[in-house]
């Protein structure tokens, strides 16, 4: 059973006080207890969808959703043809809609974009010198 709020909230304010590194320890070595305690269950109140959002995948679509659709999935042809693979990729998990999560994998996203890489790099740099 979690913690009152008012803990729950002293929690919070605590592991954002935490460096990136001392999370990532904590994390290792606590999760089940963290993930027990309630710290990173969502802090924004939640609330029930509207009575027109329906089931997932329930609605039929309509004509324009359809050409939409249609125009993305031939993106997503062309994207994997012209080396676009993760745009491909991330494109089509979007059309599957399987409410999946999907996979990112960080450290490609580094190596594909150099400038990205270079970005993070700097950053580090500075927060290391």
């Amino acid at each position: 059973m979690p913690p009152p709020l008012s803990e729950q909230a002293e929690l919070r304010r605590l592991w954002q006080s935490l460096s990136p590194d001392a999370r990532a320890q904590l994390w290792t070595a606590h999760r089940d207890d963290l993930l027990a305690a309630g710290l990173l269950s969502p802090s924004v109140k939640q609330v029930a969808a509207d009575r027109g959002s329906g089931k997932h995948g329930a609605e039929d679509i309509e004509w324009n959703d359809w050409v939409t659709r249609t125009k993305m999935q031939a993106l997503v042809v062309l994207a994997d043809g012209g080396d676009l693979n993760d745009a491909s990729r991330h494109m089509k998990h979007y059309l599957d809609n399987t409410g999946t999560p999907m996979e990112l994998p960080v450290d490609k996203m580094l190596t594909d974009n150099r400038g990205f890489q270079a970005h993070v790099d700097q950053l580090l740099l500075q927060d290391n010198e």
